[in-house]
C-alpha cells in the first residue's frame, strides 16, 4: 500500500467577551464560556496526488454567503479541488 500523507490542525475560535447566543425564541447574551469552540482541519494526500481536506467548525450556522467567501479564498490555493461541500 502506498504511503498516505496527513496533516492536522486545530485552532481555538472561542469569542472574547460576551456574544449574542443563537437558537432560542428570545434574545440572549452569554454570561461566560461553557465550552470552548474550535476549527479543525484534516488534509490527506496520496503519493499519486489524490487529495482530500475535511474541515470541522463549531458553528450554529454556515450561511451561503460565508460559504461562497470561504470557497473564493481557498480556490487560488487549491485550484485542482473540484468539490466544496458543506453539511448542516
Amino acid at each position: 500500500m502506498p504511503p498516505l500523507l496527513m496533516g492536522w490542525a486545530e485552532i481555538d475560535t472561542t469569542p472574547e467577551g460576551k456574544v449574542d447566543l443563537c437558537g432560542q425564541y428570545y434574545h440572549r447574551v452569554s454570561k461566560g464560556v461553557h465550552s470552548r469552540l474550535s476549527a479543525t482541519v484534516l488534509a490527506l494526500e496520496s503519493t499519486d496526488k489524490e487529495q482530500a481536506v475535511m474541515v470541522s467548525l463549531d458553528l450554529v450556522g454556515f450561511e451561503p454567503p460565508f460559504q461562497d467567501q470561504l470557497r473564493s479564498m481557498l480556490r487560488p490555493a487549491l485550484p485542482d479541488f473540484g468539490c466544496f461541500q458543506s453539511y448542516g
